[in-house]
């Protein structure tokens, strides 16, 4: 079961109290899951939400949100798990590609989990670094009764090499569509629906 969280454009304030995230998803069309509490935001090594290079919307640092749940309820190890969600993003054209920061989390059921497979300066992405590229990281999995559940946080930015940074957001609605279009185009993992956190 994939879940890809539907989001427009997300801006929060550091510590802002609420902010509006929906969850879409999808894998293979697993029993119906009760899924455990997702953080909002893809996080930082210290534990802070990961804002985009600092960049702004609206006059409010732009965090990356966590938009892509994906739940495998056929799997019998976390390790079969990992492995096979690495083997379908392969197919789906996000391989693992370099030029990208890496050393994020995310938090599932309270417990935080580290992006996989964590090699430095990568991520999952369509293109290379230097093109217009969507790209993400994939965190997990965390065991719920038998059924593993990864969450990831995609991207699409553009390259701009007079920037600082190298890279200027785009959107996030962009990478989590065609993120969950690829993967549902195969026969493993397939887009059950939407998620809203409360």
């Amino acid at each position: 079961m994939l879940f890809g969280m539907k989001a427009k454009k997300l801006a929060a304030a550091l510590l802002s109290a609420f902010s509006v995230l929906s969850f879409a998803a999808g894998q293979e069309n697993a029993p119906q899951t009760v899924l455990p509490q997702i953080g909002k935001w893809l996080l930082h090594e210290n534990g802070e939400p990961s804002h985009w290079f600092g960049e702004t919307y609206q006059k409010k640092q732009l965090f990356e949100p966590i938009n892509i749940i994906i739940i495998d309820a056929y799997s019998g190890t976390a390790k079969e798990a990992e492995e096979k969600l690495m083997r379908e993003c392969k197919k789906a054209g996000y391989e693992e590609e370099r030029g990208h920061s890496s050393g994020y989390a995310a938090s599932i059921g309270g417990i935080v989990y580290w992006q996989i497979p964590n090699n430095k300066r990568m991520a999952f992405s369509n293109k290379d670094f230097f093109l217009t590229n969507n790209h993400g990281r994939m965190m997990g999995p965390s065991d719920q009764s038998g059924k593993f559940i990864f969450v990831g946080a995609f991207s699409t930015e553009s390259f701009k090499i007079f920037d600082r940074a190298h890279h200027r957001y785009v959107s996030f609605i962009r990478a989590r569509d065609d993120f969950c279009a690829h993967m549902d185009q195969g026969n493993v993992y397939k887009v059950s629906g939407e998620f809203s956190p409360l």
